[in-house]
């Protein structure tokens, strides 16, 4: 049978560095947020990490958008 993708839902991940180890390599973490909406655009997911990081005082590295679909048999 085939199989039909439902979108459940969307994250926004966040990767920011907080600081330099001892060797010099860069500390990063990682924050996911949830509740993104289908209908909101990639620029405005990044738009919204680029604003929210530019609240505190880490660096921004990477933002990434995580869809999840639901699958299932038709």
């Amino acid at each position: 049978m085939p199989v039909v993708a439902t979108h459940e839902n969307s994250l926004l991940v966040a990767r920011y560095q907080t600081g330099v180890s001892e060797g010099g390599a860069p500390i990063v973490r990682q924050k996911s947020m949830s509740g993104i909406k289908e209908t909101t655009t990639d620029q405005q997911v990044y738009d919204a990490a680029q604003a929210l990081f530019g609240l505190v005082q880490y660096d921004l590295v990477q933002v990434r958008r995580d869809n999840r679909l639901l699958l299932n048999e038709e």
